[in-house]
Order: C-alpha cells, then sequence, then structure tokens
C-alpha cells in the first residue's frame, strides 16, 4: 500500500513538473529569424505585447513548481521575425505586474512613462550603436534597444548624430518618438534636420504642430 501511494504521488508529481520543463525546453527553440507565426506555435499567446511601428516585444511568464519565482521571458521581433530572446526571473509577489512601457499621451500634457533611460545605460546603448559597421545593422540596434522603456529628446538627438543624412535620422525619430518623455523638448530634435521637408515629416512623427514652429 505505501509503494502503491509513493508511485502515485511520484507520478503526481510528474504531470506538474512536466509544463515547466516542456515551457522551458520550448522557449529554449526559439531561434533568430523566426517569424512570429512560428514563436506563437511553439510557446503559446503571450501575457503581454509592446509595439513601437516596425518592431514589437512579447513577453512570457511561467512560475516555478513552488510558486516563489516567476520566469519571465522577452521576444523581440522587427520586420515580424526574432530578432532577440532574452529570460530572467523574480521572486512571485501578490501584487500584479503591470509592463512599464506605456503609450505617451498627447502632445503638450505630461508623459506616462515611468522608466527613462538613465546616462549611464543609454551611453553603453549609443556606443553599440556607434560601433556597428552598416546602418542597417544601426537601425536594428536602435529598434530593440528602445522597447526597454522611454528617451529624452537629448538622447534622441545624440542618436540622430550618428548619421549624416535625414532620411536615417528620420529613421531614428519614427523607432523613437513613441517613447519620448519630453516633447516640449522636441525642437532640439528638428534642430538636427537639415531639410525644411524633413523637420515637417519630422514634426508629424512626433505629433507637433509643425506650423506653430515655423
Amino acid at each position: 500500500m505505501k509503494q502503491v501511494r509513493l508511485k502515485a504521488l511520484a507520478t503526481l508529481l510528474l504531470l506538474l513538473m512536466f509544463p515547466i520543463c516542456m515551457e522551458a525546453k520550448r522557449f529554449d527553440e526559439i531561434k533568430l529569424g523566426m517569424t512570429q507565426s512560428e514563436v506563437r506555435a511553439l510557446v503559446g499567446k503571450p501575457k503581454f505585447k509592446r509595439m513601437n511601428y516596425d518592431s514589437e516585444q512579447w513577453e512570457y511568464h511561467s512560475l516555478k513548481l513552488d510558486g516563489s519565482v516567476v520566469y519571465i521571458t522577452t521576444v523581440d521581433f522587427a520586420n515580424n521575425h526574432v530578432v532577440a530572446c532574452n529570460s530572467y526571473e523574480r521572486p512571485n509577489t501578490s501584487i500584479d505586474y503591470t509592463p512599464q512601457y506605456q503609450v505617451p499621451l498627447p502632445y503638450g500634457r505630461m508623459p506616462m512613462y515611468r522608466n527613462v533611460m538613465d546616462d549611464a545605460d543609454f551611453n553603453v546603448f549609443y556606443r553599440y550603436v556607434v560601433n556597428e559597421t552598416f546602418d542597417d545593422n544601426k537601425l536594428k540596434l536602435i529598434t530593440v534597444g528602445s522597447l526597454n522603456g522611454g528617451f529624452s529628446c537629448r538622447q534622441c538627438a545624440r542618436m540622430m548624430d550618428v548619421f549624416n543624412f535625414d532620411d536615417k535620422k528620420l529613421k531614428v525619430i519614427k523607432i523613437m518618438a513613441p517613447r519620448l518623455v519630453d516633447r516640449m523638448n522636441t525642437t532640439m530634435i528638428l534642430s538636427k534636420l537639415t531639410f525644411e521637408s524633413s523637420k515637417e515629416e519630422a514634426a508629424r512623427m512626433l505629433g507637433i504642430p509643425w506650423g506653430n514652429m515655423r
């Protein structure tokens, strides 16, 4: 009788552990270049989604068997393909987890971002971008890095300086504009552009009244 109970307990533990082990295994199978459909088929629907024009981040949560730890996996996409996948853990609490990235309010109101990249982290981010050889790779790095919080207009303007021509600088604005926290300072972004047509396009991306700034 005792052996039967032990076998039943062992079977129950295996059943409890199996989904967690399988989930971890599936995340290990995520590869760079996979499409969103392939990732969804592999690990299912994400708990949270964050979008930024042509980039997107999916976040998955799973619990340790005893419930003490939450395992978090983020999958970053650019142009519908995986460009990064990261996992970490945090203690489980009774407080609901809320994503830190939020859509900013319309121009002229206080932003809703709670987290802005500090100067030390931005300097590291900036050096990674500068050290890339090709412009397309620089823009991909900016896309992925911009999924991790808000930016100041000064930081955006500095990132624009990495590029020589307006077309690339406009792409930087397109990536970072939804995450700017101090839109009252957008003039320092516009000042980095050469042509009036580029400034007008940038103003549209930033959601500011271009006619009043000319």
